[in-house]
C-alpha cells in the first residue's frame, strides 16, 4: 500500500490542529509535516497554493479573504437521479467513441475553489 495513503479513520479523526493554507479546511493528521510552514488538506490545494505563489499572484487570498459573499450551499435533490438512466436522456447528451466508451458534457455550476475540481 502507499505509503502517502490516508485512511478513512485518519481522515476523520478528532480536529486537525492545522488547516489548509489554500482553502482552509482541516488538515488530516496523516497529512501534517511538522516541519513545513503551510500545511494541505490534500494534494490539490498545494498545488494550487503552490502555482499561485510561483506565478506571483499572492494577491488572490487577499481578496478572497476580503470578499463578503456569503457562499451558499445548493439545496441537494432528494432522488436519485433515474432521469440520467432513461434512453431518451442517453440518446440527446451521451456520445460514444469508437471503443464504445461513453462520455458526457457537463456545466458544474457554483465552484468557489477550483483546487479540488480535478475530483469530478
Amino acid at each position: 500500500m502507499n505509503e502517502s495513503a490516508i485512511s478513512t479513520a485518519d481522515w476523520q479523526s478528532s480536529a486537525s490542529a492545522a488547516s489548509c493554507a489554500h482553502c482552509g479546511l482541516d488538515v488530516p493528521p496523516a497529512l501534517i509535516r511538522p516541519d513545513c510552514a503551510e500545511q494541505f488538506c490534500c494534494h490539490g490545494c498545494e498545488t494550487v497554493y503552490r502555482t499561485i505563489h510561483e506565478c506571483g499572484l499572492e494577491r488572490y487570498y487577499a481578496l478572497r479573504d476580503a470578499s463578503t459573499d456569503q457562499r451558499v450551499r445548493p439545496d441537494v435533490p432528494d432522488h436519485e437521479f433515474a432521469e440520467f438512466d432513461d434512453p431518451a436522456f442517453e440518446a440527446i447528451y451521451v456520445t460514444r467513441d469508437s471503443d464504445g466508451r461513453c462520455s458526457i458534457d457537463f456545466a458544474l455550476e457554483g465552484v468557489h475553489c477550483a483546487a479540488c475540481v480535478w475530483l469530478v
